[in-house]
C-alpha cells in the first residue's frame, strides 16, 4: 500500500523544504487542485502546480477540485503527472472528458465523494484503472474520516480491473483497516505533515 502526502497540508512557507522530505520520505507526491467554486478553498494554480513539479523527484498524482477540468490538460501534460483524478458529477459528458486526457497520454482516475455511488459510473469503470473514494467531503480543515465510506471500497474491489485509492481524514491508526480492505494507494495530509514523528508510519 502506497502513501501520497498531499503538499497541500504541509507548511506552504516552507515548501521547498516540504518537498524534499516528501521525494525523501515517500516518494510520491498529491498534488490538490482547488479552485474556490467546485470547493470554497483555493490551493494552486497551474504555475504554481509546474513549479512544485518540477521541483519534486517524486511520482506525482494529481486531484482537480475545479469546475472546469479541461482547463487544466495543457500543463497536466507539461508536468508528466503520472495520475490525475477528476470528478465527474460537474460534467455533462463524463467519457469526453476521460477521453480528452487519456488521449494525449495522462492516466485517469475517477473521483467518488462521499454523496456519489459506486454504480453512478459504473460504464465508465472499463475506460479506467483507478478509482479515488472520498472519505470524507473533500476540502474543509475540519473534514472528518467517514468509517461508512468503507462499504463503498468493497463495492469497488468487486470491479478487478480498478485499483482503490482513498483520501479524506485519515490517520496512520486507520492504515491497517484499509490494508485489510484491498486499499492499494493512499492519500495523506495533516496526519503526515502535523506529526513528523510518524512520518512513515
Amino acid at each position: 500500500m502506497k502513501i501520497w502526502p498531499s503538499i497541500a497540508s504541509s507548511n506552504l512557507l516552507n515548501l521547498e523544504n516540504e518537498i524534499s522530505f516528501v521525494d525523501k520520505d515517500y516518494g510520491n507526491i498529491h498534488i490538490d487542485i482547488e479552485d474556490g467554486n467546485y470547493v470554497p478553498n483555493i490551493t494552486f494554480g497551474t504555475k504554481m502546480m509546474e513549479l512544485i513539479c518540477k521541483g519534486s523527484t517524486s511520482k506525482k498524482s494529481v486531484h482537480l477540485m475545479v469546475t472546469n477540468q479541461e482547463h487544466y490538460i495543457d500543463s497536466i501534460v507539461k508536468c508528466k503527472i503520472n495520475i490525475v483524478f477528476l470528478h465527474l458529477d460537474n460534467c455533462r459528458y463524463p467519457s469526453e472528458l476521460i477521453g480528452k486526457f487519456k488521449n494525449l497520454g495522462i492516466n485517469v482516475g475517477i473521483t467518488l465523494n462521499p454523496s456519489v455511488a459506486i454504480d453512478n459510473y459504473i460504464y465508465l469503470y472499463p475506460l479506467v484503472n483507478d478509482i479515488l473514494i472520498m472519505m470524507s467531503e473533500p476540502d474543509g480543515l475540519g473534514q472528518k474520516y467517514i468509517p461508512l465510506m468503507e462499504s463503498k471500497i468493497i463495492e469497488a474491489s468487486k470491479f478487478d480491473n480498478l485499483r482503490i485509492w482513498v483520501d479524506g481524514g485519515i490517520t496512520f491508526e486507520i492504515l491497517p483497516k484499509l490494508k485489510d480492505l484491498n486499499v492499494s494507494n493512499v492519500v495523506m495530509g495533516r496526519a503526515i505533515f502535523n506529526n513528523r514523528g510518524e512520518r512513515k508510519g
